[in-house]
């Protein structure tokens, strides 16, 4: 997190969180605000999903799933 006292860069604040980096669920967020100017948000999100089942019965459906889903937003 940082902030320009006197207003006079290209930002007044910003702000940085990362949370869950090398989880399943890694999260990040990113806002840069400049007064009566703007006010940009980006994040960012990452979705992990394994599952794997095996049964030795004869009547089985063997199901394996393996997924990762990633989210970004900027606004």
């Amino acid at each position: 997190m940082g902030k320009d006292p006197e207003k006079k860069g290209l930002a007044d604040s910003f702000r940085f969180n990362a949370n869950g980096i090398g989880d399943p669920f890694p999260f990040a967020r990113m806002e840069v605000k400049k007064s009566d100017a703007y006010n940009l948000v980006g994040t960012y999100r990452e979705y992990k999903y394994f599952f794997n089942r095996t049964d030795d019965d004869f009547l089985t459906d063997n199901h394996d799933f393996n997924q990762k889903t990633k989210r970004g937003t900027l606004g």
